[in-house]
């Protein structure tokens, strides 16, 4: 119980270091709805998706080899090599592609080029320096730096929109000036350049990790294919507006998925430090099945409370984005399983298992989007979304077996996927009595699946109160 504990713990600070600055994200875009048109809206979002496409190659995804190497390691030498190791091969790279970005510039007629320069450069180098905050214990620094970051950047961006009428300019601005902020914080607060030197550059480290991170980026650029590539499609063959209107059914998923990210920064450390364990497969097993019982009830409380939200917080010229969500979130869902079984190939170091993987997602995802979105429109990008997920999901069921051994809850799945069909069929009704009454239904799926957790819990917590005032009077 002491490792379930210790998982609640790390979540829970990660919760409160991310879910303020996420939840300000959110926000933000629905006041973008109402300051940018829908191919605006459209232009930004390929540009924000281009843009993480493009960082994970230029940074060889070194970041998650920082996380993998600092992570429990307090010998000051070896973190001096881990960081000019990575920080040198980062910093090599940006330069070769500065050179390819301007001749490129100069030929192609590319919207706000500097701006853009200036995003890819800052948002590679950002992470590199973040994970090294959270590899080496210091989770507070690493959670200000994600509110810093937001809280600048949503008042940039607020003047930019409000006070300068900039658009998406002024959308590019406010992530520059909120990305070197963070950047700032989090090398004074690290001492980052302490352990950043070239004599403290280590060949052999820097292939180390190298070996371990570049197989992560075809399998990032595979995940990304899956979440995005559609976006290019629509594009193709419905035209950027359509792309705006699609941007906007993305972000109540998005939002979802936030919760999975902010678990699974969590759970990435712990099964770290539980991989050696004895009782390994036990354990995972107990997080899987209360991980997926929250998590799967939760979408079916967000499918249900929809389309309510659509009506009070989206500009009507949005309305019928929610027509999306149901198939989208079921989507998200399965990301959130294919990435709980990806920790398999982060802890056995094995990363070149998880490409297959994520391979045969993105041939299904990207050959649906081909067939579907000329025949059904861009409901056929939520089909996409949810076949590649759901596909690599299943294999990576199948694949991990040779790193831990977790029993999979099918049974449960199936009654909860079951419940989740019904409820999106109840929100297609206009009758808002039945949509009050679908979201009723939900909170109480919820309660009944998550009802022994909450009591085990409950207990949990009332003997941290007994000990905490055991100890105050002594």
């Amino acid at each position: 119980m002491a490792n379930a504990l210790s998982l609640q713990k790390l979540t829970f600070f990660y919760t409160v270091g991310n879910l303020t600055s996420r939840v300000i994200k959110f926000a933000l875009f629905f006041v973008y709805t109402f300051f940018l048109s829908k191919a605006d809206l459209g232009f930004f979002d390929l540009v924000t998706n281009t843009i993480s496409l493009i960082t994970p190659i230029l940074a060889f995804q070194l970041y998650d080899a920082m996380l993998r190497w600092s992570i429990g390691n307090s010998d000051e030498a070896a973190l001096q090599q881990i960081v000019s190791a990575s920080g040198l091969v980062v910093f090599a790279n940006l330069l070769l592609f500065t050179l390819i970005y301007f001749i490129a510039a100069y030929y192609i007629n590319l919207q706000y080029p500097v701006l853009i320069y200036w995003s890819i450069i800052l948002q590679t180098i950002y992470p590199v320096i973040l994970q090294f905050g959270r590899g080496s214990g210091k989770n507070k620094v690493y959670a200000i730096s994600g509110v810093l970051f937001t809280a600048v950047f949503a008042v940039a961006t607020i003047v930019g929109l409000t006070a300068f009428n900039l658009k998406i300019e002024g959308l590019l601005i406010a992530n520059v000036i909120a990305v070197i902020a963070a950047i700032i914080y989090l090398l004074i607060k690290l001492k980052y350049l302490k352990y950043f030197r070239i004599r403290f550059f280590s060949k052999k480290m820097a292939k180390e990790m190298l070996y371990y991170s570049v197989p992560l980026i075809p399998n990032t650029l595979s995940w990304w294919a899956i979440s995005t590539a559609d976006r290019y499609i629509i594009l193709a063959y419905l035209g950027i507006s359509y792309n705006g209107l699609f941007a906007v059914a993305t972000k109540f998923p998005a939002m979802m998925f936030m919760i999975h990210s902010i678990f699974n920064m969590a759970w990435q450390e712990k099964a770290i430090r539980t991989y050696d364990s004895e009782t390994r497969d036990e354990y995972y097993t107990s997080v899987l099945d209360k991980y997926f019982t929250f998590y799967f009830t939760v979408i079916i409380i967000a499918i249900a409370s929809t389309k309510p939200l659509f009506r009070i917080a989206i500009k009507s010229t949005y309305y019928d984005a929610w027509h999306l969500m149901p198939l989208m979130y079921m989507a998200i869902g399965f990301q959130a399983l294919a990435s709980f079984y990806g920790s398999g190939y982060l802890t056995s170091k094995d990363t070149r298992g998880a490409l297959t993987t994520t391979i045969f997602g993105v041939i299904v995802s990207i050959t649906s989007n081909f067939i579907l979105i000329p025949w059904v429109g861009l409901i056929g990008s939520s089909i996409s979304f949810l076949s590649g997920f759901f596909i690599m999901f299943v294999l990576r069921v199948y694949q991990t077996r040779k790193y831990f051994s977790i029993k999979f809850p099918l049974k449960k799945m199936i009654i909860i996927i079951a419940i989740a069909v019904v409820v999106s069929l109840i929100t297609i009704t206009e009758n808002i009595y039945i949509l009050f009454a679908n979201i009723l239904l939900s909170l109480i799926v919820f309660a009944i699946f998550n009802r022994q957790n909450a009591s085990v819990y409950l207990n949990q917590l009332k003997v941290y109160r007994q000990k905490k005032l055991a100890i105050a009077n002594t």
